[in-house]
């Protein structure tokens, strides 16, 4: 399109042999390093946040003092809340069916076909609720092959997850940027 500026920041996707494929500079060390960078760092969070908890309990402190209302709360009536949720479960499988439904019929309405991992999501939870609403109820045949068929909705990878991809659009390109700008713009036009 004529007038359109476009400000290009290729540097960090160049691979160092200049064959204009989009990529990490190095292949092989760069993701080894990150990943264990990626795991020493999570170690020593686990390691600092334990050695917290241990000091605190120690001490007979609560971890998070400002839980402890709701702790109470849900320590005298809990077993009250849980015996209204198992006389109420076809109503709540219901609202949790429907709130799934809405989620998933706003992706599709945004995504289209972008969306069907969404949708496949969504009938993994709602699969999965009624699975077991059945097996509370004693269905144990009809609730395990609803939890199994959840299990399949959500393990299943849609053939069409990346949406619909015009004839004329690159199969690489060496600017990133210049790729996302036209596909946000819809005008697709080999670089």
């Amino acid at each position: 399109m004529k007038g359109e500026t476009v400000t290009t920041v290729s540097a960090p996707f160049e691979r160092g042999d200049h064959t204009g494929e989009v990529g990490p500079r190095s292949t092989g060390q760069w993701q080894w390093w990150s990943m264990l960078l990626l795991l020493v760092a999570l170690a020593a969070v686990f390691l600092s946040v334990s050695a917290i908890g241990a000091a605190e309990a120690a001490r007979d402190e609560r971890v998070l003092p400002w839980l402890v209302p709701a702790a109470t709360y849900l320590r005298t009536s809990g077993w009250q809340g849980l015996q209204w949720l198992l006389t109420k479960r076809i109503g709540l499988g219901c609202v949790i069916s429907g709130t799934v439904a809405l989620i998933a019929l706003a992706g599709l309405t945004a995504g289209r076909l972008r969306a069907l991992p969404l949708v496949l999501l969504g009938a993994a939870l709602s699969l999965a609720t009624w699975g077991q609403i059945l097996l509370l109820s004693n269905q144990l045949r009809s609730g395990s092959a609803l939890y199994g068929l959840g299990m399949v909705c959500a393990l299943k990878k849609p053939s069409c997850a990346k949406g619909r991809r015009p004839a004329a659009a690159p199969a690489r390109c060496r600017d990133l940027n210049v790729l996302l700008l036209r596909e946000a713009s819809g005008h697709w036009r080999p670089v």
